[in-house]
């Protein structure tokens, strides 16, 4: 069977590299009969592969059946009907009788002992044992009225079992194109269970009963044939049997009479199946919802003893069928060119009555003409295109060191001057120094004055923005006061080391911050709602200031009238800040980073001893203290924090004189630089600490843009607000270009397009700091080095690769 869906893969590639306008039922009925004559002939047709001659005879046959919509007496009653219906029957037959005599013939006892058995097999093996032959026996006969008997059976599987299947994936196709967020579903669904970026057709052989895991998958299945039944039931009325009228109530007799079982009726009654019994909605049959289906109402294949035989055979062919189509190919109808397939040789061309009387039928282009069974309208006109699939084996989870500055460049960092342009004066930039430099005290974010847009023929279809919380707070803030009665008070900047510091500054920065963001996605780009609504979403930590953060942010974006609620995680699984536990990360960062004893880290604290011995001598913390010798991160916050709100340097309150120079602070703020540079871009471990420690948000994230680009969540912006050693582990993952201190304020947007147009392809889009991020993994960083619409399926297929799905890697990383 999955030979037979590799087969049917490549007549579907041709297309594509043709780029045709084709009749998809044409190549739906190959792989039906191709696979029934597998399993029930084991027979190859070659259909799939040839100009087969049993495939023509019975298109053939199908061509000279009435076309019952026809009022013309002419098209129900053609003379010559059943006289070619009989020359294509005995031709059908002819083909048949030769199968089936070869399967007698070449029949081997041991073989049949050993080999899994076709349907014709244990057919022939059953007429054996009935016939009192000895099933071993090499001379067993097979009488006429046997043959006769197995011919007409093996045709009405075949005529049957094709017909239905070949019809039932067309709409399958046809409907999961016209609803995108069921089939988003289905292909996440395929990834799961055979991988993303992962083909299912090795898997599929090397174990086949992984179909069985295809819930959603055949939920599909059966909501397709609840709307569109390819066929219906009739059972032959007998004395005593009566049907109860459901509006008299009058019991009529069904002697002499069929009794037609409309599957079409019976799965479009809203008495049955609720008001919704007009939309498609395949979660009605996954298994919890089972209750919710009413009792035989869904009945494709009929009930009880004489349902089909073939039904399971024609379950699981589906499935194979879009498990290895769906994820590879978009496919869509196109009766807008139906003309153009007016004398392409077909059976629908044949017949020009198909295109006359309604052309819609349930709003549907795509209704049901009875030519045998019920097959869709002019037998699909179809476009078809090749989606490309990124499989994780193919996208480079390697670790790539970031570029070569003085930021990494142990020698200029230390033994260098001032900042190389890098700002710690203040919120506001100095004159004539442009917007996006770095300002620790201000990052640059996304602002209409130098945002650039895309072209117009991609759309924004979600946005996701993370930034740090920095020094700010709701519309209220700290001012610190001291009074004289108070007589613990100390000499000195009215300030304390309780975190977190609460500054007016601070405030304004992150109200300015909410209402850019609003400028860029709002104004100029149309994106954002006008209001506050269910499309809009904020996350926190559990850590207070990231609440306060929001708070402003909000107000500077939407100024709300009511309450806005800020998911939260629990503390112990938090994923934003992060909190869940992962100690194999946390003993790998103390492995080579803060803590260590690692040559390579601490070479920058042995070099920098004579700056720590006048920093000590300045603060008065002792030179054994390991909390503050052991990076320079507790300077770094305390210097940088002054000057952002115009303090004096410290000088010691013993002499005054002795003062923390500017030179001093820079070389702190240039060694604080190197050390977020190593942690975080340096340290070949850094990529697997950081992916421990941060794989599940990332695992979320993906999630989220999945969910958006399918359409199954009506959030189009979500914004997280954390703090900076999560957007630092954030970048470590992404593997940026060059790594520096977060400072306050700093951001990541992740924006998600989609081309306009058929296929609908999505791009991602990710800015640091108002410009498109620059990452040194070839895979993220396709165009020189920028992650600028790249393919969304790169991305998730990275991402997927690195956190596993669920961040099933990351569980087993942290518990290694």
């Amino acid at each position: 069977m999955v030979e037979c869906a590799e087969a049917f893969v490549k007549i579907l590639d041709r297309h594509v590299l043709k780029d045709d306008l084709f009749r998809m039922e044409e190549e739906t009925t190959k792989i039906s009969i191709d696979v029934i004559g597998r399993v029930v002939c084991d027979h190859d047709f070659k259909t799939l592969t040839t100009d087969n001659e049993f495939m023509r005879t019975m298109r053939n046959t199908l061509a000279w059946m009435p076309d019952v919509q026809s009022i013309n007496p002419w098209h129900r009653n053609h003379p010559l009907r059943p006289i070619m219906w009989k020359y294509y029957k005995r031709k059908m037959d002819k083909y048949i009788g030769r199968v089936l005599d070869e399967r007698f013939t070449v029949r081997n006892a041991e073989a049949r002992k050993t080999k899994v058995k076709a349907g014709i097999d244990l057919a022939l093996e059953e007429y054996v044992k009935e016939s009192g032959q000895n099933v071993d026996s090499q001379n067993i006969q097979m009488d006429a009225e046997f043959r006769r008997f197995a011919i007409d059976n093996l045709l009405i599987l075949l005529f049957a079992g094709h017909d239905t299947t070949a019809s039932t994936i067309c709409y399958c196709y046809h409907l999961l194109y016209k609803h995108p967020e069921a089939l988003a579903k289905v292909r996440r669904e395929l990834d799961e269970v055979f991988g993303a970026g992962t083909s299912a057709t090795q898997q599929l052989k090397d174990n086949p009963y992984l179909v069985n895991k295809l819930e959603y998958t055949l939920a599909v299945i059966k909501e397709v044939l609840r709307l569109w039944p390819p066929a219906s039931g009739v059972r032959q009325g007998k004395k005593g049997y009566f049907v109860k009228d459901p509006v008299s109530g009058e019991m009529l007799p069904t002697e002499g009479m069929n009794v037609w079982t409309t599957s079409m009726c019976l799965g479009r009654s809203a008495k049955l199946w609720g008001p919704d019994v007009d939309e498609f909605k395949p979660e009605r049959f996954l298994a919890e919802n089972a209750d919710s289906v009413p009792p035989n109402a869904w009945r494709p294949f009929e009930k009880g003893p004489r349902n089909c035989i073939g039904q399971e055979l024609s379950l699981i062919e589906m499935k194979v069928v879009l498990a290895l189509t769906l994820r590879e190919f978009d496919i869509r109808v196109a009766f807008d060119e139906l003309d153009a397939l007016s004398n392409d040789g077909t059976l629908w061309a044949k017949d020009a009555s198909f295109k006359k009387g309604p052309q819609k039928v349930f709003g549907e282009e795509m209704y049901q003409i009875l030519l045998a069974a019920a097959k869709p309208r002019e037998g699909m006109p179809a476009r078809i295109a090749r989606r490309k699939m990124h499989n994780v084996s193919n996208v480079d989870l390697g670790w790539y060191a970031p570029k070569n500055s003085w930021i990494n460049d142990l020698g200029r960092v230390v033994n260098g001057t001032g900042t190389n342009g890098f700002q710690f004066n203040g919120s506001q930039l100095p004159d004539r120094v442009e917007y996006g430099v770095y300002n620790w005290c201000n990052m640059p974010h996304v602002r209409k004055e130098e945002y650039v847009k895309v072209s117009q023929e991609f759309e924004l279809v979600y946005l996701e923005p993370l930034n740090p919380s920095g020094n700010v707070s709701a519309p209220t803030y700290w001012s610190v006061y001291t009074n004289p009665t108070n007589p613990f008070v100390q000499s000195g900047f009215n300030g304390s080391c309780q975190f977190p510091q609460i500054t007016r500054e601070g405030l304004g920065d992150s109200w300015q911050h909410g209402k850019d963001l609003y400028g860029v996605y709002h104004d100029l780009l149309n994106f954002l709602p006008s209001n506050m609504s269910e499309k809009v979403s904020y996350r926190v930590t559990n850590n207070v200031i990231t609440s306060q953060v929001a708070g402003i942010l909000i107000d500077g974006m939407y100024t709300p009238s009511t309450s806005v609620p800020l998911r939260i995680q629990p503390t112990n699984v938090d994923s934003l800040e992060p909190q869940y536990p992962c100690p194999k990360s946390t003993s790998m960062y103390s492995s080579y980073g803060i803590g260590s004893s690692a040559p390579e880290w601490t070479a920058h604290l042995t070099a920098a001893k004579p700056l720590f011995n006048s920093l000590d001598a300045v603060s008065g913390i002792a030179s054994d203290s390991t909390d503050w010798h052991k990076s320079f991160d507790h300077y770094y916050d305390n210097l940088s924090a002054r000057q952002c709100h115009a303090k004096p340097l410290p000088c010691s309150i013993n002499d005054t004189s002795n003062c923390v120079s500017q030179e001093m602070a820079d070389t702190v703020y240039r060694l604080g630089q190197y050390e977020y540079s190593f942690i975080y871009r340096d340290s070949p471990q850094s990529l697997q600490a950081a992916v421990g420690s941060y794989g599940v948000f990332l695992a979320e994230l993906a999630d989220n843009i999945r969910a958006a680009v399918s359409s199954q969540s009506p959030v189009l912006y979500r914004h997280n607000i954390a703090h900076d050693g999560s957007v630092s582990r954030l970048l470590s993952i992404l593997q940026i270009e060059q790594m520096v201190w977060v400072g306050m304020g700093s951001e990541v947007v992740f924006e998600i397009y989609r081309k306009r147009g058929y296929g609908g392809k999505n791009f991602i889009r990710i800015l640091w700091g108002g410009q498109v991020l620059r990452s040194s993994n070839p895979s993220l960083g396709t165009v020189n080095g920028k992650v600028d619409l790249l393919d969304v399926d790169i991305f998730l297929a990275y991402i997927d690769g690195l956190v596993g799905f669920r961040a099933g890697k990351v569980v087993d990383f942290c518990k290694s």
